[in-house]
């Protein structure tokens, strides 16, 4: 399932249009439906630590992947690995697997929440 994203302002006066307010947002949440419940909404709201650390692990398989792709066109595809003109002794070594990205949860539903 889809998570609707928005934006969040500390300021309840501001202008939240991003034209005519050049002003980042103070935040980002998200609302995701419940799978028992359509009318039971969960919000979270992520730090910026915890989306940096999401981030990080994403660019991490990134990089595994590339680093195994030419791993396997080195040692089991000759042919397409000399298409890119990399020398013959240029070493693609098989790379470690990085952990899986750790979940961001989800805060507490939006019905317990104070208005």
């Amino acid at each position: 399932m889809h998570s609707v994203a928005m934006f969040t302002w500390l300021d309840p006066n501001a202008d939240r249009c991003p034209v005519s307010n050049p002003k980042q947002p103070d935040g980002i949440a998200f609302q995701k439906p419940a799978r028992k419940g359509p009318f039971k909404i969960e919000i979270y709201q992520p730090t910026l630590k915890e989306l940096r650390g999401v981030a990080d692990d994403m660019m991490s398989f990134e990089d595994y992947g590339d680093r195994l792709r030419f791993h396997i066109l080195k040692n089991y595809e000759p042919a397409r690995y000399a298409d890119y003109g990399f020398p013959a002794e240029a070493k693609f070594e098989l790379p470690e697997r990085p952990a899986p990205a750790s979940p961001l949860l989800a805060g507490t539903p939006a019905e317990e929440e104070a208005p």
